[in-house]
């Protein structure tokens, strides 16, 4: 599984996306309407292919994904720190590659 920066960054909605549907643990102030906790953001190899799934409690996924019948990671903590602002776009795909990256060799 290849797991280029440049690869990940296309896998990422806009922080604008994420903000408008999901919110974080804790938050607090205004929040959107028919906004949902997140609960999973996956990127996970498909057929040599990197794909990524994103949800809120209460939504249906995929069963290998549910059985974590997967290769990859679910970095849902990640983007909470991306949209809690601790961290930026960049900093948050290389984050994902080392965790991506940290969860193959793992495997090996």
């Amino acid at each position: 599984m290849k797991v280029s920066r440049k690869a990940i960054n296309a896998l990422i909605p806009s922080i604008t996306y994420i903000r408008q549907h999901y919110t974080y643990g804790g938050q607090t102030g205004w929040v959107p309407a028919y906004s949902r906790r997140i609960k999973d953001f996956i990127i996970y190899d498909d057929a040599g292919k990197l794909k990524s799934w994103l949800s809120g409690y209460g939504d249906a996924m995929p069963r290998d994904l549910y059985y974590g019948n997967y290769t990859g990671a679910n970095v849902v903590e990640i983007i909470e720190q991306w949209m809690r602002g601790n961290l930026t776009r960049a900093e948050t795909v290389a984050e994902i590659q080392t965790a991506l990256l940290g969860d193959e060799m793992a495997d090996s």
